[in-house]
């Protein structure tokens, strides 16, 4: 007994302990589906949780992870312990990327500003400022 199960596409039926889905992101499965050996281990101390549920949304924009920018880039970072974390990559003083972790809400104004390429140069750090209401301000 699994508390989840997935079906393929093949048809096929597995049971897990979670599911992680991506959308828009190319999964690495070849190590999965070539018989290769691979083991995915996930340690915890007994007695350390009772219960545990945690979703979070994660949402990866553009080039999240610098990908083919070499050193010309940027990178600033928002965390909230337990609630959040924001990198946004700049490039020419433009967003070309973003990882969104937890309820941000900022998907949709970082796909826009990465989309119009606007020069975000001046306003530094403060782009990330949880004070300022930046979908608002870009809107």
């Amino acid at each position: 007994m699994w508390p989840v199960y997935v079906q393929l596409t093949n048809g096929k039926t597995y049971g897990c302990d979670f599911i992680v889905s991506a959308t828009g992101v190319v999964p690495n499965t070849d190590p999965f589906l070539h018989g290769n050996n691979v083991k995915i281990h996930f340690h915890y101390k007994s007695g350390l949780f009772k219960s545990l549920s945690l979703i979070f949304t994660v949402v990866l924009l553009g080039k999240f992870n610098a990908q083919g920018l070499g050193q010309d880039h940027e990178l600033l970072l928002r965390c909230t312990k337990g609630q959040e974390y924001v990198k946004v990559v700049l490039s020419g003083g433009r967003m070309v990327g973003a990882v969104l972790i937890g309820d941000t809400d900022l998907e949709e104004t970082f796909e826009n500003l990465i989309l119009n390429q606007m020069d975000l140069s001046r306003y530094g750090e403060h782009l990330l400022d949880p004070n300022i209401d930046i979908e608002d301000y870009f809107d």
